[in-house]
Order: C-alpha cells, then sequence, then structure tokens
C-alpha cells in the first residue's frame, strides 16, 4: 500500500473485491481491491480514501503492470462510458474515458467516423489510449493519439483530502496535458476527453502486400513506399537466420473507397461477421517451441501473395481480435511483450543486433510487429522516436527470458533508443531513467496535482515513477 497518506474521515466508498489481475499478457498477476464505480462522484471518493492508493483500468487488455496496483485500489472505468456529444459534421466527439473502441467503431463507423490513430486490438478504452498515448499503423504520418486529443478531464489530488476535476489542453495547463499524455495514469484519474475522429469512407481497407527477402529488404521497402500510403507496417518471422533474417510481410493500407467495393453483397459500411475463434485452455509450455513457430512461420511468409486486396477494415487493423483469449497460447505462465524503438540514425545497426540476439535465443514469437515511426511529440514518456520500432512477444520462460530481455535493453541503449512503457513488465528503474531522460520533468508536473502519490502503480513502483519528499517517497 502507499505510505504518507493523511488520514481523513471515513469515505461512503462503492462497493469493492478483491481480486487478482493481470493484463493481456497474463503476467504478472496482483492482488489489488477492484472497484467498478458507475457515476464520477463515486470515483472521486475511491481518489479520497486516505486508505489506499489508486490507478485507472479499463477492459484489462493493457500489457505488463501498468493497470496493476498491488495492495492497492485499481478503478474499473468501463461503466463510465458514455458519449457526452458527438459533432457529426466535424467528427469531434467528446466521450467518458471508460468508452470503448469497440462501441466507439460500431457506433460511429456506419456515420462515416473512424479513430484517428488506433492500436492493434479494439479492446481498448478512450482513457487507456490517452493514458498510454497510443501510436498506431499511422504514425509515420499523423503521429500519435496525442496530435488528436483536444483536452482531458482528469481527477487530480492536488489536496489529497478534496480530489477535484481540472481540465487540461495545448492551451490550457500544457504541461499537464501532455505529462497525462503518456503517463499511465499517474497524473490522475482520467475522467473523459475530447477527440477528433477521422473520416473513413467506408468500412473495409485496401491492403497492399509484398514479400520482404530480409530486414534491409523489409526497410528499404518501407523508405521507399510507406509516404505512399497512411498506413503501415510488417510481420517479421524472429526465427529466420543467415541472409534470411528479417525476412517480412509488408503491408500497406488505405481506407477504401465505395469504387472500391465491389462484388455481391458487399456494402459501404457493413462488413462480413468474423467468425470467433477461442482459446478455452492455456496451452502446454511445449505448444510454442522453435519448431512450431518455424512451421508457422515459413507457412505464413509462403503463403503471403504479393498484391492488392479490399479487405474489411477488422481484418487489418485489429487481426487478432477474432481469436477470444489468443494469450492463452503462450501458457499458464503468459508472455513478456518486448517493444523498442530505436532513432533514424541507428534504427538499422539497433534492429539488425536485436534480431540476431532473438534469433539466437531460440525463444519463439509468432507474432512480430515492424513499423516506422514519425517525429515524436511533446509528451515527457511518449515512446515514439522518429526512426523504427519492433514489438515482439517473448514467452516467459522465467530466468531465461529475464536474461534475453536484460541482453535486449544493452542493445537498445548502446543505441539510443527506448522500450515502451506501456508494454513493459520487466523494466527497472536505472535503465528506464536513461532511456527516458524527463522523467525528472514528468515527476514535477505529477508532484503539483499528486504530491502525496494517491495515484499509483505496481509499475510506478517498479520504475520509481513517484513523487519523492526530503528524499524519500511522499
Amino acid at each position: 500500500m502507499a505510505t504518507g497518506l493523511k488520514s481523513t474521515p471515513t469515505q461512503t466508498l462503492p462497493p469493492s473485491r478483491s481480486a487478482t489481475l493481470s493484463g493481456g499478457t497474463n503476467t504478472p498477476a496482483h492482488t489489488c481491491r477492484l472497484y467498478r464505480p458507475e457515476r464520477q462522484a463515486e470515483a472521486k471518493s475511491i481518489a479520497a480514501s486516505p486508505d489506499h492508493s489508486v490507478v485507472a483500468r479499463g477492459i484489462g487488455s493493457a500489457y505488463g503492470d501498468c493497470a496493476l496496483n498491488r495492495d492497492g485500489a485499481v478503478l474499473d472505468t468501463t461503466r463510465l462510458s458514455r458519449i457526452l456529444s458527438f459533432n457529426e459534421d466535424t467528427g469531434v466527439l467528446h466521450a467518458e474515458a471508460g468508452l470503448t473502441s469497440i462501441d466507439l467503431i460500431d457506433l460511429l463507423l456506419p456515420r462515416g467516423w473512424f479513430l484517428p490513430v488506433t492500436p492493434g486490438t479494439r479492446r481498448v478504452t478512450l482513457g487507456g489510449m490517452i493514458a498510454n498515448n497510443v501510436h498506431g499503423k499511422n504514425h509515420h504520418r499523423d503521429g500519435s493519439i496525442a496530435n488528436f486529443i483536444d483536452d482531458i478531464t482528469l481527477l487530480i489530488a492536488a489536496d489529497p483530502d478534496q480530489p477535484e476535476l481540472v481540465t487540461c489542453s495545448r492551451d490550457n495547463d500544457a504541461e499537464l496535458f501532455w505529462a497525462t499524455l503518456g503517463g499511465l495514469g499517474l497524473t490522475g484519474i482520467i475522467v473523459s476527453a475530447t477527440i477528433r475522429l477521422k473520416p473513413a469512407p467506408s468500412a473495409w481497407c485496401k491492403v497492399h502486400r509484398e514479400r520482404a527477402h530480409n530486414l534491409e529488404d523489409a526497410l528499404d521497402r518501407f523508405d521507399a513506399g510507406d509516404d505512399q500510403h497512411p498506413y503501415s507496417v510488417a510481420w517479421i518471422d524472429c526465427l529466420a537466420r543467415g541472409d534470411r533474417m528479417g525476412r517480412a510481410v509488408l503491408m500497406r493500407g488505405d481506407h477504401a473507397q465505395p469504387d472500391d467495393i465491389q462484388g455481391p453483397g458487399k456494402s459501404r459500411y457493413v462488413t462480413p461477421k468474423r467468425a470467433q475463434r477461442v482459446v478455452p485452455i492455456n496451452a502446454p509450455g511445449f505448444a510454442l517451441n522453435p519448431v512450431t513457430v518455424g512451421l508457422f512461420n515459413k507457412a505464413y511468409y509462403s503463403s503471403a501473395k504479393d498484391g492488392i486486396s479490399i479487405e474489411p477494415y477488422a481484418d487489418f487493423f485489429y487481426p487478432l481480435d477474432c481469436i477470444t483469449h489468443w494469450s492463452k497460447l503462450y501458457g499458464k505462465r503468459g508472455f513478456h511483450q518486448f517493444q523498442v524503438a530505436f532513432p533514424t540514425a541507428t534504427a538499422r545497426q539497433g534492429l539488425h543486433e536485436t534480431l540476431n540476439r532473438i534469433t539466437t535465443s531460440r525463444q519463439a514469437s509468432f507474432l512480430a510487429v515492424l513499423k516506422r515511426f514519425g517525429p515524436a511529440d511533446p509528451s515527457p514518456l511518449g515512446f515514439p522516436i522518429e526512426g523504427a520500432t519492433l514489438a515482439l512477444d517473448l514467452p516467459n520462460l522465467g530466468a531465461k527470458t529475464e536474461a534475453l530481455y536484460a541482453d535486449l535493453n544493452a542493445i537498445t541503449l548502446e543505441h539510443d533508443g527506448r522500450v515502451y512503457l506501456g508494454k513493459d513488465s520487466l523494466l527497472d528503474a536505472d535503465t528506464a531513467r536513461k532511456m527516458y531522460p524527463r522523467i525528472d520533468e514528468f515527476l514535477r508536473t505529477k508532484a503539483r496535482v499528486d504530491p502525496t502519490n494517491r495515484f499509483d502503480s505496481s509499475l510506478a513502483r517498479r520504475l520509481d515513477l513517484r513523487v519523492r519528499t526530503n528524499g524519500a517517497d511522499a
């Protein structure tokens, strides 16, 4: 539990329960006090309680421990999910933070609007996207979600006895605005936000696929063709060796125009319902190994056909969402995701050394993604830097995986890169400070709005993203 929280008269709190929670990786798992408020006033009473610290949590898809709070409180925002206003002419949406991408897209895509930036799953809330300052397949052109957020209403605890709602924007407390974007929920509870949506001419995507023989070929193809498409991503074979290391399937996408949608039964804003598959139980530990993953990677690469296809938006943006509980493929111990970004000057060498270390480790990952990043934004904890990013899953093999992760971090630091805090579960505080030199700037803002660490998490304690007073935790 957080220490140093000043005692106040007992607050009237909504019902809660003890729950062992984990994120999308199934590891780590921490016991927390879980609240699920239905009104903003209830969220305020939870934040005002001196008995615990609190972190907000949405659907629970966040990787790592950023939405966990061991022995503290977790505030489930999914009932705080109202659309407060929407301008159908401009696409400007004001909504509560618990609104999910699933509901937003289902409601507004048929009206011609889509998320301006989306991660690789629809299982995410508006608040989660802001807290992690998410990026998507279009960062090289459009940047992170921050570029489309006009304002954020936040529950802060400058006076821990009387939490209050404040609204921040680029013009009104820009320091708090940018600290909250990518701030992992540590500046306060995101209550609502205003976001500018993107016009969508249809619910389909025009996808250009091409295979690359190795990492160098993939990066060359990115450089040559990315500027022609708003969305770009590549699947990478992390087990291929030698001159095939980093072989890839590149996928560039555009929103399909009405004239692109041809064929019987095709409708502009209606796509076929996807067959939903379920992984009912945790796979045995030996299921994902270099042999099985190698066979999958070989089959996927061989079956990919160069050319253009018209596909439902969900197939392009959210390929894994059609598999319920897909993380169970990694077994009961779960997995760690490693996502690294390298600046342009060092990206090729950094990616080459990273892939070489992964392939020699033979720690299987059938899901690895390579993308280009555009310029960074002013967020002090923002992850993207202009260059390239690689994301992959590492099955949790205990000490063996931790040793690999340490080696990958060393390569990252050597090439001026950084790992994504929103997906991390193994980084230490010293390494985080080397990767994120603006942490102290972030903590100065946190000290102003949360001097007693009322808003805290397992990640914050692991990475020491906490306010200190006279050299000690507040």
